[in-house]
């Protein structure tokens, strides 16, 4: 019988295609293609498992990155603030640029309190468990500080103090607490509790006479500013503040030297020159004051208190033409009713009787 030569079985036919002749070569080709076989799987399985291997890894190391974030969190949160440098005052209120400065009050709420420390017989002996309530409340009252929420870090201020009286330092962070609530009062006792304790703070000192100009208490103020002052000269703080103090009261010739030292200390504070150059105009300095005032547009261009008070010198010193000039500019930096408001003072009297002065005004009065 013929033998089919499309139909060769697939034992008697080898890898290549050439019939297999004997059973050796049938065995031969079958341990090859189960080891081939073997091989592939062998391969397969190494790459899976690297594979897996890998992805272990990146898991492990996401973990462990959020539990780094978690833990920089809650060290952020409980973590006091770091204290910026000496030289840089913590301002309290935003300055204005459409009217003359009132001055703004310097607080300081990083300066070590305590200039070295107690002895140690000192304090009491005080339970374990009230220093860890004590702890705790500290801590919540210190994240309130950071978040702005007064009440809340005052409630935990005085929980703290009542598991541990001799905390007397918590007495000067409820002082701040209090002025920023403008609970001036309340904050004055809380300053003098705590200087009663720390008596050269230069930091107390210089609150207690923020807490006190606030109420209008001028000569206790001062007091408290030179004490600051008298423990440490180069305090700028206090410094800063016993010039507003001057200011405020009109004693316009201390004013204008306190201010014109500070404004080169402080040669990026726009508002200490506007306030020396206000004090020179009170004194009738107008010569000087509008040399400050020259500078001071060069250097704030968009401060409009600066422009009029410059126009108002010059129209003094008989330049009423460059003072319209500066007009001009100083009423494109703030709207018209402002600007109007500004031009209705005294001060600009010996121009109101110009034309261009009155066509200034008709501009501004035209409905937009």
């Amino acid at each position: 019988m013929p033998q089919d030569i499309y139909r060769t079985r697939e034992r008697d036919r080898s890898a290549h295609g050439r019939p297999l002749a004997t059973p050796l070569d049938f065995e031969r080709w079958v341990i090859r293609t189960h080891g081939s076989h073997w091989r592939s799987l062998f391969l397969v399985g190494s790459l899976l498992a690297l594979f897996g291997v890998l992805i272990g890894v990146v898991l492990y190391q996401q973990h462990l990155l959020i539990l780094r974030s978690r833990s920089a969190s809650a060290t952020s949160v409980s973590s006091p603030p770091v204290p910026p440098t000496p030289s840089t005052p913590l301002v309290e209120v935003t300055a204005t640029t459409e009217w003359d400065p009132t001055g703004r009050w310097t607080l300081d709420d990083h300066e070590d309190i305590i200039p070295e420390p107690p002895p140690k017989d000192e304090y009491p002996p005080v339970t374990t468990r009230w220093i860890l309530q004590a702890a705790r409340a500290l801590r919540q009252a210190e994240a309130a500080y950071n978040r702005g929420e007064w009440d809340a870090a005052i409630h935990a201020y005085h929980l703290a103090k009542r598991y541990v009286p001799d905390l007397k330092d918590v007495d000067a962070r409820l002082g701040l607490c209090y002025l920023r609530k403008k609970e001036f009062a309340h904050a004055e006792e809380s300053f003098g509790r705590a200087i009663e304790f720390f008596p050269t703070s230069t930091g107390l000192l210089n609150n207690l006479g923020v807490a006190r100009l606030a109420q209008g208490k001028l000569p206790d103020a001062e007091e408290a500013f030179l004490a600051a002052l008298n423990s440490r000269p180069d305090y700028l703080p206090a410094a800063r503040n016993l010039a507003l103090l001057k200011y405020r009261a009109g004693i316009w010739a201390e004013a204008a030297e306190r201010l014109r030292t500070l404004s080169q200390l402080l040669p990026e504070d726009a508002e200490l020159t506007l306030m020396q150059a206000i004090s020179l105009i009170r004194l009738e300095q107008w010569e000087e004051s509008v040399n400050v005032l020259r500078d001071a547009v060069k250097r704030w261009p968009g401060i409009a208190p600066i422009q009029f008070r410059l126009a108002q010198s010059l129209s003094h010193l008989g330049g009423g033409d460059e003072a319209m000039e500066i007009l001009q500019r100083a009423v494109q930096l703030i709207d018209p009713s402002r600007s109007l408001a500004w031009l209705a003072r005294t001060e600009f009297d010996r121009l109101r009787v110009r034309e261009d002065f009155q066509q200034l005004i008709q501009e501004l009065t035209k409905p937009r």
